[in-house]
């Protein structure tokens, strides 16, 4: 395991009006409580914007959940739900694209995930991503597999500080 190292979730998450600020090796900024048609800036500097261009009703892990489709101006797409957060995020670390496939063992949060219910990460918890990629038809086939726990957590007013580890299976 290596300690503190930047995962998926960056190192720093800043709540402000709103907006949630991802901060480690590549900045972003999500507004999940924009309304469709908003438009703001996906990356700090601009050079990148996002915009809500749909809000749908669909049935997730046969629950029915409500989904914004947000569309970057580099032509990528997320998915945002009411009841499970993110549902896929684009590639926007180490070529990597997240997609939520299931939830073990989830609590259920209510109709709405705020910031603390989100992150409420317990020491021992541990998260696990695959990525996989391919070359040319006929060609060798890579795939990776990192996994992350949660190593020390403290708690300073509104603020939640984490140690992570992580691990990479080849």
């Amino acid at each position: 395991y290596h300690i503190d190292h930047p995962f998926f979730w960056q190192r720093k998450v800043v709540d402000s009006q709103n907006r949630y600020y991802f901060y480690g090796n590549r900045d972003f900024i999500l507004a999940p409580d924009a309304p469709k048609d908003s438009t703001w800036s996906f990356r700090p500097g601009g050079n990148v914007t996002a915009s809500i261009d749909s809000v749908y009703q669909t049935r997730i892990f046969g629950r029915s959940d409500s989904v914004k489709r947000i569309r970057l101006s580099s032509g990528q797409t997320l998915r945002l739900t009411k009841n499970h957060g993110i549902l896929a995020f684009p590639k926007v670390q180490d070529g990597v694209r997240y997609q939520l496939t299931g939830i073990g063992g989830a609590k259920q949060l209510g109709n709405t995930l705020g910031f603390k219910a989100i992150y409420d990460f317990q020491v021992g918890d541990m998260f696990q991503y695959e990525a996989s990629g391919g070359f040319q038809p006929g060609q060798r086939y890579e795939g990776t597999t990192t996994r992350y726990r949660i190593k020390s957590r403290e708690a300073r007013g509104d603020t939640l500080i984490y140690g992570v580890a992580y691990k990479s299976i080849t």
